[in-house]
């Protein structure tokens, strides 16, 4: 959604006119409900900046002058209001300063376009049309006969004949076949069909299932896949789906030993059930002081716990620096304990969250109760805020919300610490069901979705390196489905986490995507990590040429690394067309590596040190529609 300039500098030794180093515009959005971010990174001294918007010929006496805002030195952010679509938008910067005033651009306003969200067919499509992206195509099904051609009637969602005339089975629709040159049912009795199916509508079918649980059955049968049968006294009533009879049991269970299980699980034998093992987590091991989890300053690591798992943690950066160490638990709460040497020196119990200060270097996380998840987090309190606060200031109440367009917008902030960002989708009438992609590059984002009525619609955490993350995870990015809701839904994003630092993020609003519209190119499909497309290096650089993704089909590729090799998969695409992330995952999909930044050129990196097998590599649309990129894999 910008346009990237970037503008050589001249010194001179007197008082210098000011300059750009770079600017972000607004480019084509279907967004009518703004606003629009524009931004601009000055050089030399500057007084103020202004946007000059929509001037009749350009003149600065008719422009209507929007200031903006310094956000950092040398930085400076502005708002756009909303526009209707099919209008046009014309912008200039006006820079001030000690040394003259610039204009930028230099030669000619900068425009966008409020782009049409439907687009009508001309002529008009024939009965059996529908009109799709401003071309007719044929329709699919049809749901009565006036949606078919002269002389054909609708049956069964399909347009045939009306007086079912043929001359052989191609031309009979569906499953009907051409006989005594008329279209005919597949079958009048069942009789005529396979052993397992049924003659249903005059098509051989295979019948829905008679049960899906045992209750559905008669006295003395059970549901054996979706039929009713006898039972043959093994266990009574028989198994549900994923447990069978234990005989030395007498009962249903899903394990009685660890080898029941699948691979990473164990049988916890109280309830003969499959479940991770106790207090398992990314941290493991760390059950003992020795084998401690380090943990820095500014850091969020997700862990869990239970009463025979006792997690260890060591602050590196030692007590002077890290201050403050923080709990928040899930379920039950835990007992932290601090340690001198190898001597606990102070255990105090946490319900739910809390802030304490760091007494030792070594502490300790214990479980209340049976298992309980938790994140444990550590930053500095005697340090000044380190924070600059963003154009949409003052939005932190719900009254005070940042109202943005259902599709089409992004939105680039800074969330400080103390501080609460509010944001309000407006929805109109026309507008479907509707999403939110969120991402951030800080170690975490909390995120809370609310009605028009201030009820919860959802509630996540993003979180970041150096917290392990799978693909089920959040991690940094996520995309919010809001459904059809016809009234404003608000997003309040938090970030209880963040210590004295600020946490830069990313909005993106889009309608639900639709699949089926997004152009194919030589790897597809290759939308997700069960069918990413094999990358074969030859040489030393591998090209991966117009490369296409959309908001529902992601690229996914798969490349092996051999022995001590490193390996950099880089992708670069055109900024202002939209933005497009770029993510690397091991064999088991943990998140290894990611690049996530809003730059035209994104990087991750096999390094040599990570082991030999195949890692995952994810190339995702961070907004709406599609885009398009060029990969390169390189040594």
């Amino acid at each position: 959604m910008f346009v990237l300039g970037l503008v050589l500098m001249s010194l001179s030794c007197a008082s210098p006119q000011p300059d750009v180093v770079e600017a972000r515009f607004p480019t084509d959005t279907p967004d009518e409900g703004g606003p629009y971010q524009v931004s601009v990174h000055t050089w030399g001294p500057v007084d103020s900046v202004q946007l000059l918007v929509d001037g009749a010929s350009w003149s600065e006496d008719t422009a209507s002058v929007l200031a903006m805002t310094s956000t950092k030195p040398d930085h400076w952010a502005g708002l756009i209001p909303g526009a209707k679509q099919g209008e046009v938008v014309t912008l200039r910067l006006r820079i001030n300063g000690p040394g003259g005033t610039l204009l930028f651009p230099r030669s000619r306003p900068h425009t966008f376009r409020i782009l049409e969200l439907e687009s009508g067919c001309s002529p008009e499509c024939e009965a059996n049309e529908t009109c799709v992206d401003g071309r007719c195509r044929a329709r699919e099904i049809c749901l009565n006969d006036g949606q078919c051609l002269a002389g054909q009637r609708c049956e069964r969602g399909q347009c045939i004949p009306d007086q079912n005339e043929c001359d052989d089975n191609t031309q009979c629709p569906g499953a009907l076949r051409c006989e005594n040159g008329l279209c005919q049912p597949e079958c009048s009795d069942s009789d005529e069909c396979d052993s397992n199916q049924t003659c249903i509508d005059g098509l051989c079918q295979t019948p829905p299932p008679d049960c899906s649980t045992n209750e559905e059955c008669n006295t003395g049968q059970i549901c054996t896949d979706g039929r009713c049968e006898d039972d043959d006294g093994l266990c009574p009533g028989g198994c549900p789906e994923s447990q069978f009879c234990a005989q030395t049991l007498g009962r249903c269970v899903e394990c009685v030993s660890d080898e029941d299980c699948g691979s990473g699980s164990v049988c916890r034998l109280r309830e003969n059930r499959c479940t991770e093992p106790c207090g398992r987590d990314a941290n493991e091991p760390n059950d003992s002081i020795e084998d401690a989890t380090d943990i820095r300053a500014e850091t969020l690591l997700s862990a869990r716990s239970c009463l025979a798992d006792t997690d260890f943690f060591r602050a590196t950066d030692g007590v002077d620096s890290l201050k403050i160490v923080g709990i928040e638990a899930q379920q039950t709460g835990v007992f932290l304990v601090f340690y001198e040497g190898s001597v606990a020196i102070e255990e105090i119990y946490v319900e739910s969250e809390d802030t304490l200060p760091l007494l030792s270097p070594v502490f300790s996380v214990t479980a209340a109760d049976i298992e309980v998840e938790y994140d444990v987090f550590t930053f500095r309190d005697d340090e000044p805020i380190q924070c600059e606060e963003d154009v949409f200031e003052p939005n932190d109440a719900r009254n005070l919300a940042t109202l943005i367009g259902s599709q089409g917008a992004l939105v680039s902030a800074n969330l400080c610490p103390d501080n609460i960002d509010w944001f309000g989708v407006r929805r109109r009438r026309r507008d479907g069901p509707g999403e939110l992609v969120i991402k951030t590059i800080g170690p975490s984002l909390d995120i809370e979705l609310q009605n028009s009525e201030g009820e919860p619609l959802e509630d996540i955490r993003l979180t970041g390196f150096p917290n392990p993350v799978r693909l089920e995870d959040n991690g940094p990015w996520t995309v919010l489905n809001y459904g059809d809701p016809r009234e404003t839904v608000f997003l309040n994003v938090d970030c209880r986490l963040c210590g004295n630092v600020g946490t830069p993020y990313w909005i993106a609003s889009r309608a639900e995507p639709q699949d089926g519209n997004c152009p194919e190119d030589i790897f597809e499909p290759n939308q997700g990590p069960n069918n990413a497309a094999l990358i074969a290096r030859t040489g030393d650089a591998t090209e991966l040429p117009d490369m296409t993704v959309c908001d529902h089909d992601e690229d996914w590729y798969l490349i092996d690394k051999v022995n001590d090799s490193s390996l950099r998969f880089t992708i670069e695409f055109v900024r202002q067309r939209g933005d497009i992330d770029l993510f690397l995952y091991s064999d088991s999909l943990e998140l290894i590596d990611y690049d996530i930044d809003g730059s035209g050129e994104h990087q991750v990196f096999i390094d040599a040190a990570l082991p030999e097998g195949t890692y995952f590599v994810r190339v995702a649309l961070f907004g709406g529609g599609r885009h398009t990129y060029t990969g390169r894999i390189q040594p």
